[in-house]
């Protein structure tokens, strides 16, 4: 079918084969200037460029296939839910053709990565897609005569383009033929979004099923609370629920889930009233998250501050003497194996007392749980390995020896994942229940998690060969690590990576104990309190906004650390790598880092140090360039670890 016979939003134009042979040039560029009314003269000019590379193909094809209507033409794709737009799709029996032309003469790296980008996205969420072969071509349109294959690219000018699609046709299965109205259908396309777009779909709908997979991965962890906190409240008892499993398995999810259900109702019978608040509530150790989370959803009528709140801002709220009770009967804590031991409280929280005073984070909670009249359940959603604040390496343990010094310890029942990291920690503890469902072991927010993670940790181990196996598999599926020592050069790579995209979110991020980066990131000044370092009160606009306004991560012009983006998530990230972390004599060493003011609380600064940037390398859903400022005398060594363990510099 003829774009001029239906117009359908993913696409500027579509049509069979032999429909587009007899188009006129004129009648397309119409549909596509209508399609994109802002389209640039520049871009006019790239779709003549492109049209005639494509009429040139039509007419080459009709030697090799007599039935051209079979095959299909998509001009200017709109990636479903995103900005995205690849410049053309062929749809050759049982392939998909994902093609971008450039009217250049060489490609960039980021030409190059922008592309096989589009074809893995697609690949790895468009229904059709995942069922046919997807091939990628970079077309040069003004280069005579380049030709080169990459693993998951063909670069190519428009004579060996043709021949590449001959070639297809004289080799390829007659037989299976993609429908173009079914590759155009929107609910063909379900990609896995970033925490902030999954919060704001599911505040939108109040489901998760729109979201790729959450629902499926997600519903047993949400389904095993559900049923410990009704046998909680049945038995009038409180519980203690641990949720852990891998980055990007949607804990925060199952967390927000929570704390949405409409369940005061059914739970909150206790004189036949229902309580005036929200039954549950979504308390957020990271500052940002919380931030992040309520800039998003207090665009949908209540959701922020409602149903997300500050740890901190809590807990200063309701421990102190004579307080009231909290208002909630389940606490859901995310991050929980972050929170702060009686000392840190002691440093960071001076308005408590009474019976609050000198313990740590997760006695206070459990305190307050047991406040709260007749029955009450904490929820803790845990990661591992992300401890970088002072005050957080008691990790999990803490929480088994706050129920041990509950004078009400036998009032508790815990209810853990069946894993042995768990375990470990909360041994020989009374009324353990182990529940399978409380482990999330697959990610369902970035398709090459499960390699980053272990990417991360062999490098972070100094197991370069290690490392560099993984990176294989990562730049096989489409995840990109990039390295270079001019910071310009990292910000025009991720420039013209995203151009066009106004969904994309892409930031430089660097470690807050370096003290030599200033010299190096161009003008930008970071440190604690410097305009250009994001800080509280600026992390939503930072996350959320796109490129242009005033704070936006996309202009690259402000920095935020590790305490920053904890928890997050960037769709590219630029990690600025300082000289609190560098290789001497094949070992880490943080000398050059910056001093911890109270180093007496400190019990390993340097893990600490190591933790922050197994952070940092760890915010990039598609890929991540590593700026290594150039003096040589310090990062000699971490530029060449970088090198042999994967990282591909920017030419």
């Amino acid at each position: 079918m003829n774009t001029h016979e239906e117009k359908i939003s993913t696409a500027g134009y579509f049509s069979s084969i032999e429909d587009f042979s007899k188009e006129n040039h004129e009648h397309i560029l119409h549909d596509l200037q209508s399609y994109i009314p802002d389209s640039s003269v520049s871009q006019v000019k790239a779709w003549k460029d492109s049209l005639n590379v494509l009429k040139d193909l039509a007419v080459s094809m009709k030697v090799y296939s007599e039935k051209l209507s079979d095959y299909s033409l998509v001009l200017e794709y709109t990636i479903p839910f995103e900005q995205r737009r690849v410049d053309a799709l062929l749809l050759l029996s049982d392939t998909v053709f994902v093609i971008e032309f450039k009217g250049k003469e060489r490609a960039t790296q980021a030409d190059r990565d922008q592309a096989t980008a589009y074809a893995r996205d697609l690949k790895n969420y468009h229904k059709e897609c995942s069922t046919n072969n997807v091939r990628c071509c970079l077309v040069l349109t003004q280069s005579p005569d380049f030709s080169e294959k990459e693993e998951n690219l063909e670069i190519v000018n428009p004579t060996e383009f043709i021949k590449l699609i001959q070639a297809h046709l004289k080799n390829s299965n007659q037989q299976n033929f993609i429908k173009l109205h079914q590759f155009l259908d929107i609910n063909s396309y379900r990609p896995l979004p970033s925490l902030i777009k999954a919060a704001r779909h599911f505040f939108a709908s109040g489901e998760l099923s729109r979201i790729y997979r959450s629902a499926s991965e997600t519903k047993p962890a949400v389904e095993t609370c559900l049923d410990i906190i009704e046998k909680t409240f049945q038995s009038k008892r409180r519980s203690l629920i641990l949720i852990n499993g891998v980055p990007g398995a949607g804990k925060t999810l199952v967390g927000l889930k929570l704390a949405y259900e409409d369940l005061g109702k059914k739970f909150s019978r206790t004189q036949g009233n229902e309580l005036s608040n929200p039954i549950s509530v979504f308390l957020s150790g990271p500052g940002p998250l919380s931030e992040v989370l309520q800039y998003e959803l207090g665009k949908y009528g209540g959701g922020g501050k409602t149903f997300v709140r500050k740890l901190h801002d809590y807990i200063a709220t309701f421990a102190k003497n004579n307080s009231a009770p909290p208002p909630h009967k389940i606490l859901i804590y995310d991050e929980a194996q972050r929170a702060w031991d009686k000392e840190q409280v002691k440093n960071k929280q001076k308005s408590i007392g009474g019976e609050f005073k000198n313990i740590s984070e997760p006695e206070i909670l459990l305190k307050l749980a047991e406040k709260i009249t007749e029955w009450s359940v904490v929820v803790c959603l845990v990661g591992s390995g992300q401890e970088i604040h002072i005050g957080e390496e008691g990790g999990l343990k803490l929480w088994k020896e706050a129920i041990e010094n509950s004078p009400l310890k036998k009032d508790w029942d815990v209810f853990i994942p069946n894993t042995n990291t768990v375990f470990q920690d909360f041994v020989d503890l009374g009324n353990i229940f182990h529940e399978e469902h409380l482990h999330l072991d697959k990610t369902i927010r970035f398709h090459s998690a499960k390699y980053l993670i272990e990417f991360v940790r062999r490098l972070l181990d100094l197991d370069s060969s290690g490392a560099k196996e993984m990176s294989l598999q990562l730049e096989k599926a489409g995840y990109h690590l990039r390295m270079t020592h001019n910071i310009a050069k990292a910000k025009k790579y991720l420039s013209e990576r995203f151009e066009g995209n106004r969904e994309a979110r892409y930031g430089m991020i660097y470690s807050s104990r370096d003290k030599d980066l200033n010299q190096h990131l161009g003008g930008i000044k970071k440190g604690f309190k410097q305009e250009d370092e994001i800080s509280s009160g600026k992390y939503g606009q930072w996350f959320a906004n796109e490129k242009g306004k005033d704070i936006s991560c996309c202009n690259l012009d402000k920095v935020n650390t590790e305490f920053g983006v904890q928890g997050l998530e960037l769709d590219f990230s630029l990690v600025a790598w300082g000289t609190d972390l560098l290789i001497k004599e094949d070992k880490w060493s943080n000398m050059y880092s910056s001093k911890y003011s109270k180093t007496s609380h400190i019990k390993n600064p340097l893990n600490l140090r190591i933790n922050a940037y197994r952070v940092l390398l760890t915010r990039g859903r598609e890929g991540m360039v590593v700026f290594v400022p150039p003096i040589r005398d310090k990062t000699r060594a971490l530029y060449r670890h970088l090198m042999d363990s994967g990282f591909k510099v920017l030419e």
